[in-house]
């Protein structure tokens, strides 16, 4: 609160009560800060049209090119949001900002595996959502929530040869999750 009474303009102090209000459980409070962040940083810097190149959201990325900077801190808000949305399972609105992420920046793995998930809830659509999943692990093959949730869908699906696969990358990544049942398969 005290950074942003000192800069009213500060996207950074904005997003950052949005994280601490995520944290604190005031989802609805963080949703009002990140759109506070957003036209904030509109402010100062206008918004990439889609298509712009970005690159990733790796800082060491940014190095002289300060348009993947840009492309980059707007993407991250967007997903941030959206993360925010789907909690209130505001689905329309978290699907629409994932949408955004992605037409900014393509390939960030992140933005499609919660896409897949919103898609999931908001149209029951399994195959759109597998869509989403398996592009969010061929992004990033190290994207444990990934497996996580196509190993979910695997389950839901029946095919738990794709389940199992799912399940013993993720164990490879992250040994620490075979104590979780949840990575359990159906029926074992």
């Amino acid at each position: 609160n005290f950074a942003i009474a000192l800069a009213t303009n500060s996207a950074g102090a904005y997003a950052d009560r949005a994280q601490a209000r995520e944290r604190l459980g005031d989802l609805a409070g963080a949703r009002t800060d990140f759109d506070q962040a957003l036209q904030s940083l509109r402010f100062g810097i206008p918004e990439p049209k889609v298509g712009q190149p970005g690159g990733s959201l790796t800082p060491t990325n940014y190095a002289g090119d300060p348009k993947a900077m840009v492309v980059a801190t707007y993407a991250s808000l967007y997903l941030r949001r959206a993360g925010g949305e789907y909690a209130l399972q505001d689905w329309v609105a978290a699907q629409a900002d994932c949408d955004q992420v992605v037409a900014l920046q393509p390939n960030f793995s992140d933005a499609y595996r919660l896409r897949g998930m919103v898609r999931l809830y908001r149209h029951q659509d399994w195959l759109i959502a597998l869509h989403d999943f398996n592009r969010a692990i061929n992004l990033d093959p190290r994207n444990v929530a990934a497996y996580a949730d196509h190993f979910g869908l695997m389950c839901q699906m029946g095919d738990t040869n794709a389940a199992a696969a799912d399940r013993e990358k993720a164990l490879e990544l992250d040994p620490k999750l075979a104590a979780d049942p949840a990575w359990k398969l159906p029926g074992k």
